[in-house]
């Protein structure tokens, strides 16, 4: 994948088109992640709000606009159904 006669310029290019991947199917794999993901805990809280920030940056480096809904519908979805942890 990288070369070392590259400029480190070019070699971060080349991993950027490599793992910066755009496509349709990687948007449908991030929104499936993110509906899939669930709040273990209440100390889990950090880590899941992390989760959905970090897809957030991710749609928005793939061009992509998520709603304030669609974003509010998929944290909430994660949340446990009952209060009984």
């Amino acid at each position: 994948l990288l070369d070392e006669a590259l400029t480190a310029r070019q070699q971060w290019k080349t991993l950027a088109e490599h793992f910066g991947r755009l496509d349709v199917t990687s948007q449908f794999e991030l929104r499936e992640q993110l509906f899939n993901e669930k709040l273990k805990d209440v100390d889990d809280a950090s880590r899941y709000i992390g989760v959905f920030k970090s897809g957030r940056q991710r749609f928005a480096e793939m061009g992509v606009t998520v709603t304030e809904d669609e974003a509010i519908f998929l944290l909430l979805h994660g949340l446990p159904k009952t209060t009984d942890w």
